[in-house]
């Protein structure tokens, strides 16, 4: 009896639908599916109806966007989906399936990388040449690649650029800016890339391309021959902005960042960012080791290092030095035997201009500003503001020339601040001795106080700071690491900066030991000032 109920209400239930139900199957895939980028995060589908609804009408629409593993109903019968927070350049397979009142459609797929026109996640093996109007990528290098190639593809927007790690940078792979590149307010953005080349550099301008280059997240550029890290040429233009990173290193005999090995350098612009160049005959930032190079600094932080080319100027024997102007920023430039600003080894000290600005400039053979250990020139150096401190040993001196030649001089002063604390004209004006001005032309422009709280300005030789007694280190107040430090003076241990004598004199007529036993005595009580 069971059996019998059960098939007359199928027999029921079949008389009673409709023919166009009865008829009704699965609809047919969508069509023209396509996937867009709207951003690095999101991706646009589109489709429209399939060519068979199955029978019925269709009643909406499902997505999937890992190849059907899983569906997403879209709620309505729209023919557009938006997918968001996906992962920037992942590969995702999208899907999309019609649904009527009885059956799931037959899917369509679409592959799609998450990345925009102009955003390349570069593989081992690639080289990518960017021209004013499009880009062609290679497996191979060629340099004699142009616009009429099989594979040039137009586009004129910003491109973003990464690929490789810290610890597996790329190989085998370049990006050449091609001559006829112009920026046009257009930016190349690195945000990630890390490429390490052998034979030539990771990323290069050609002759005569002007780049504006961002930099975003943490990138690594490393060369060990003729080419620099980051090259650009004589009568090429490199602007370096952003807020991430850049390590540039050859340690061989092109720039870090600048020329190669034989030429000096375009010109170099360093606006914001934190770059750190290295080279071992080539400047860190300028030329190659025959070259030199011009670069401005306005803002960021830059480390700039060689062994025997400048930090920033010229390589090893690059000649006249090259220009290098600051107005701006934290900079620390090192050698060993170039200058650290300025020229190579065996190269002249080029021109040096700073008006604003933290500089540390430092050499063990060379001048900290100024030429390297067996340079021919002196260069010309003008400060008219930042903060300065060539701290180096010299055997041409202090700025590798004649300090008595410049009509101002390094002044110390103890702002009793942070390291990186802003440091202004207000700040300044209580420590200046009482008979003594500041210059009111003196630009005080990203001027910062050093790991000891201390500026070094380079005012007129009659401005001085005012003078606390018994201060020896200029730490801005009297301890008895004072008297220990005029001691060791005395023995020859230690040194005393031009500052730390006149405050440690306190008893006249010069430094000697009984300054310290009078700093002793006014800590311990026995006396009520020095």
């Amino acid at each position: 009896m069971k059996m019998k109920a059960l098939f007359l209400a199928a027999v029921l239930l079949f008389t009673l639908l409709p023919a166009a139900a009865l008829a009704a199957g699965p609809a047919s895939p969508p069509q023209n599916l396509t996937a867009t980028p709207s951003d690095a995060t999101s991706m646009k589908l589109t489709w429209s109806a399939p060519a068979n609804f199955g029978g019925l009408a269709i009643t909406g629409y499902e997505v999937s966007k890992d190849g059907g593993a899983t569906w997403i109903p879209t709620g309505s019968i729209a023919q557009t989906y938006w997918f968001t927070s996906l992962t920037p350049f992942a590969v995702y397979s999208f899907g999309v399936r019609a649904v009527n009142a009885l059956y799931l459609g037959e899917a369509a797929y679409v592959t799609a990388t998450m990345a925009l026109p102009g955003q390349f996640r570069l593989q081992y093996g690639q080289h990518l040449y960017i021209f004013n109007g499009g880009y062609v990528i290679e497996s191979a290098p060629n340099l004699a690649v142009t616009t009429g190639h099989s594979d040039y593809r137009s586009y004129t927007g910003d491109y973003l650029l990464t690929g490789g790690t810290s610890g597996t940078p790329l190989t085998n792979t370049t990006v050449t800016v091609m001559a006829d590149y112009t920026s046009g307010g257009r930016i190349i953005m690195l945000d990630g890339l890390h490429i390490f080349s052998t034979a030539t550099s990771p990323v290069a301008l050609q002759t005569q391309a002007s780049v504006n280059m961002d930099l975003a997240g943490d990138n690594e550029l490393g060369c060990p021959g003729s080419g620099a890290a980051l090259g650009v040429p004589l009568s090429a233009a490199l602007t370096l902005g952003g807020g991430g990173t850049l390590i540039a290193a050859n340690n061989g005999a092109g720039a870090g960042i600048g020329g190669g090995f034989i030429g000096g350098s375009g010109t170099v612009t360093i606006s914001g960012g934190t770059v750190c160049a290295s080279s071992y005959y080539g400047a860190g930032i300028g030329g190659g080791q025959t070259g030199g190079g011009t670069v401005t600094i306005s803002g960021g932080t830059v480390c700039a290092s060689s062994y025997y080319g400048a930090g920033i100027g010229s390589g090893d024997s690059g000649g006249g030095g090259g220009t290098v102007t600051i107005s701006g920023g934290t900079i620390c430039a090192s050698s060993d035997y170039g200058a650290g600003i300025g020229g190579g080894y065996r190269g002249g000290g080029g021109t040096v201009t700073i008006s604003g600005g933290t500089v540390c400039a430092s050499s063990y053979y060379g001048a900290g500003i100024g030429s390297g250990q067996n340079g021919g020139g002196t260069g010309t150096v003008t400060i008219s503001g930042g903060s300065i401190h060539a701290d180096i040993q010299a055997p041409m001196g202090r700025f590798g020339f004649d300090p008595s030649t410049m009509p101002v001089r390094c002044h110390e002063f103890n702002t009793c601040k942070a390291a990186g604390d802003a440091v202004t004209r207000a700040d300044i004006l209580p420590l200046l001795h009482p008979d003594c001005t500041l210059p009111t032309a003196y630009i005080f422009s990203g001027v910062r106080a050093d790991a000891g709280g201390k500026v070094y300005l380079w005012l007129p030789c009659d401005v001085r700071p005012g003078i606390l007694r018994g201060d020896a280190n200029c730490d801005g107040k009297v301890s008895a690491e004072d008297a220990a430090l005029v001691l060791r003076a005395l023995a020859g241990l230690s040194t005393l900066s031009e500052q730390g004598e006149l405050n440690a004199d306190v008893t006249g007529g010069g430094v000697g030991a009984e300054d310290a036993a009078m700093i002793l005595r006014f800590l311990a009580g026995l006396i009520g000032a020095l």
